[in-house]
């Protein structure tokens, strides 16, 4: 049955794909139309759980991809850092695949195609490992081409695919390319020709598969659809993104003071005080100043409610904690003495 619907699919898309832009002269808008019909068909097979869209891909560094003609996303765990009707600006971590999409994959717009996939093959991958086992390959794009056709024969595509790809590091090279009327270009693995691996490493070479246009189609959707079922996206670290914004650089984290528990730690220069002795320089912290500078008056003192012993304790204690973290010059312990 799945096998059916999708050869259906691909000819409705082909014959759709013909009609609609048939009529378009303008290049923009022939390619937006190309665009739209492979995207609403991708759309109807996936699972909810995925969205797809066009745009721009982004890392934490601020660095962008080239335009994107058509992505796979996290549609459940993703943001969306900006959503316009025609495009979107999407975290490098959420996107599970990108499909450059073409109507006639020449030489050219083949290269252009691999530079933008490589674009995004390219940005830094910041995420959040919210689980105890982590992969040990997890984020990984699938990078794909999709053209309705092409102007020459799908063995020379290949060779041309293979001489653009001679100095792109084999992990940010494509992974298929699919020309609908002829067939598909894929990694198979040098040890076990009828292995198709989409990730692209020096274990693998180019491979060609002829085929139906139908064929073609249910292959393309099923290694897309494979893909998605057996990668792990952690989705980004989103403090991390604010961080390299300078966001948090002037953020303050405060604590009442009668909310401050013993057991919390506080690292101040080298040393770390307790909670407990937050406290205590917070409530005497106005009374040790002005023992210090001289300028505590005896009705001050009164108000204290605190004996002259009581003094002596907390000056003692504050000696202390000031030794331990910075050390006290004679000058300061002069100060000190006099104040007593």
């Amino acid at each position: 049955m799945l096998l059916y619907n999708i050869e259906s699919m691909a000819k409705k898309m082909a014959i759709e794909y013909q009609e609609v832009t048939s009529h378009i002269e303008h290049m923009g808008v022939r390619g937006a139309s190309r665009e739209n019909v492979l995207r609403e068909y991708i759309k109807q097979l996936l699972p909810q759980k995925y969205a797809v869209g066009n745009g721009v891909i982004t890392d934490v560094g601020g660095t962008q991809s080239k335009q994107q003609d058509f992505f796979v996303y996290d549609a459940v765990n993703s943001p969306t850092f900006l959503h316009m009707d025609s495009s979107s600006i999407v975290p490098v971590e959420s996107v599970y695949a990108t499909i450059e999409i073409k109507s006639t994959l020449s030489k050219e717009t083949l290269r252009q195609s691999i530079d933008n996939i490589k674009s995004v093959k390219e940005l830094k991958i910041t995420v959040l490992k919210n689980s105890f086992i982590v992969p040990e390959q997890y984020n990984f794009i699938l990078g794909t081409i999709f053209a309705y056709t092409s102007d020459s024969a799908i063995e020379t595509i290949a060779q041309n695919v293979d001489n653009i790809c001679k100095n792109i590091p084999k992990e940010i090279q494509p992974s298929i390319i699919c020309i609908l009327d002829k067939g598909l270009i894929v990694n198979v693995k040098k040890d076990k020709m009828n292995q198709i691996d989409i990730v692209p490493s020096n274990q693998t070479t180019w491979g060609i598969i002829k085929n139906t246009k139908e064929i073609t189609f249910y292959l393309f959707y099923l290694i897309l659809q494979q893909h998605l079922n057996t990668t792990i996206n952690f989705p980004p670290d989103l403090l991390k993104y604010a961080e390299a914004t300078h966001a948090l650089d002037n953020m303050q984290i405060m604590i009442p003071h009668n909310m401050i528990p013993d057991d919390l730690f506080m690292e101040i220069g080298k040393t770390k005080f307790s909670g407990e002795e937050l406290k205590f320089l917070g409530e005497n912290y106005q009374i040790l100043f002005k023992l210090s500078t001289n300028q505590l008056t005896e009705e001050e003192f009164k108000k204290t409610g605190k004996s002259i012993e009581d003094l002596e304790e907390i000056n003692k204690r504050f000696i202390s904690l000031i030794q331990r973290s910075f050390g006290v010059t004679p000058m300061m312990q002069e100060k000190i003495i006099e104040a007593d």
